[in-house]
């Protein structure tokens, strides 16, 4: 009896796991899950929530909402509004969760036309003008800055430069006079105060009445040997002008041309027309080769 009795207890310590592990295999198999017990959840539970939330519920012909799961004391889940999914024209479900991109218009290229060079418009416009530079063509080619310009070139082949052309451009320090003017216009240059000095073409034959009337800074112009005629006033009121060199081609000056120009001496021919003009309304003047001044 001694002897049976340890190998019976070491058969029970055998069969007992054996037996055990026979009975866990049928159980797990009738409930189809081979989870832990303390992890296994009660056999339905899940077909219950899937039938009390379906995935998807329609409203309407055009869109239907999209349902996420709701919070359960079994699972613990965020609550998320229903997401509307639209829908094409033919019925189905367009891509993504949000309305579909509408294609942006594109917008129209616009053509930049190259700016017009002003020297060009204004050299067509002279010409058909006769060659005449005016005040409008002055202000357009200054960039309609006319009043404010300091320098200004006057366009080759203009034979004329126009009454009042120049007249109040109290900014102009300084004018290129091209070899093709033969004529200064009336005002043409009025009143450009801070002109201080000017180189005349070798071919001009007339100077306008008033042509330099008011320009205080000029104090000395040389008139070429092509000038027959100085009109009235031309540089009247020039009151820093000291000197005037004036050839024997001119045959006429008009009256007061050098009115109160007070420090003024003119440079005269000894038989030339300008040295009687002297003479005659008191001016003091010069000759090319004298040494001193004269005022016979």
């Amino acid at each position: 009896m001694s002897i049976l009795i340890p190998v019976i207890i070491m058969l029970l310590m055998i069969i007992v796991p054996v037996w055990q592990d026979e009975a866990s295999k049928k159980k797990s198999s009738k409930t189809g899950h081979d989870f832990p017990p303390e992890h296994r959840k009660p056999f339905g539970a899940a077909n219950e929530r899937k039938a009390k939330s379906p995935a998807i519920s329609k409203q309407g012909n055009d869109q239907a909402v999209e349902r996420k799961p709701v919070q359960t004391p079994e699972h613990p889940v965020t609550a998320i509004e229903p997401t509307v999914i639209p829908r094409d024209k033919q019925g189905c479900e367009s891509a993504g969760t949000g309305p579909a991109p509408q294609a942006k218009k594109s917008e129209p290229v616009r053509q930049t036309k190259e700016a017009p060079n002003p020297e060009t418009k204004i050299a067509k416009e002279i010409s058909f003008r006769g060659n005449v530079l005016s005040r409008e063509d002055v202000n357009m080619l200054s960039g309609g800055t006319r009043i404010d310009m300091t320098s200004f070139t006057i366009p080759k082949g203009v034979m004329k430069i126009a009454d009042h052309a120049f007249e109040n451009c109290f900014a102009l320090t300084d004018v290129v006079i091209p070899a093709s003017v033969n004529s200064i216009g009336a005002c043409a240059f009025k009143n450009c105060g801070n002109l201080s000095q000017i180189t005349l073409p070798k071919n001009l034959r007339s100077i306008g009445d008033s042509a330099f009337r008011g320009c205080t800074y000029l104090t000395h112009v040389s008139i070429p040997d092509s000038v027959k005629r100085l009109g009235s006033g031309a540089f009247s009121y020039c009151v820093n002008l000291t000197g005037v060199m004036i050839p024997d081609s001119v045959t006429f000056i008009g009256g007061d041309a050098f009115t109160h120009c007070r420090n003024l001496t003119l440079t005269v021919g000894r038989s030339s027309y300008a040295r009687q003009y002297c003479i005659e309304h008191s001016l003091k003047y010069t000759y090319p080769d004298a040494i001193d001044w004269l005022n016979q």
